[in-house]
Formats: C-alpha cells, structure tokens, sequence
C-alpha cells in the first residue's frame, strides 16, 4: 500500500491503540510529578533540608539533587537509565 503525502493509515489493532493509551497515561503521570515536585521545591527545601543551617539555594539545590536521583537511579528495575542504553 503507498501512502501520499496527507494519507494516514487507520490504526485498527486494539493492542495498538491500548499501548498507545498506557503510554500517554503513563508520560502525562510523570511530568505531573515532575511539575508538582517543582511547585512544592521550596517547600520540600525548607522543610526536610535545612535543619543544620545552610542556605536556602543550598536547600533548593539539595531538593532538585535529591529528585535527580530519584529520577535516574529509580526503585524499579527497568529504569530511564536502562532504556537510554
């Protein structure tokens, strides 16, 4: 079948269009945590990390830190690190 230049072909295997759904529930999920860390950064920095008395961009720069390495040394097994390979 040759597709023309403003032709798509319709998707109509369910097993398709299901991943496709996971996939975004999933991606729309991760950058909703994403942007909600972001929101409450200050917040999580003033409360959990400055006890012994740094600063408050030290603070904030140890919460961003902490999310890096929540985000690529992750619990579950397969990981961002492991499909970047």
């Amino acid at each position: 079948m040759t597709l023309f230049f403003g032709q798509r072909r319709a998707v109509r295997d369910a097993s398709t269009v299901r991943a496709l759904a996971a996939g975004s529930v999933g991606n729309f999920v991760e950058w909703y945590e994403f942007g909600v860390y972001g929101c409450f950064a200050t917040v999580i920095a003033a409360r959990f990390f400055t006890p012994e008395g740094g600063g408050e961009a030290e603070a904030l720069v140890r919460t961003y830190a902490s999310f890096a390495l929540a985000f690529l040394l992750p619990a579950r097994r397969g990981g961002p690190v492991r499909a970047a390979r």
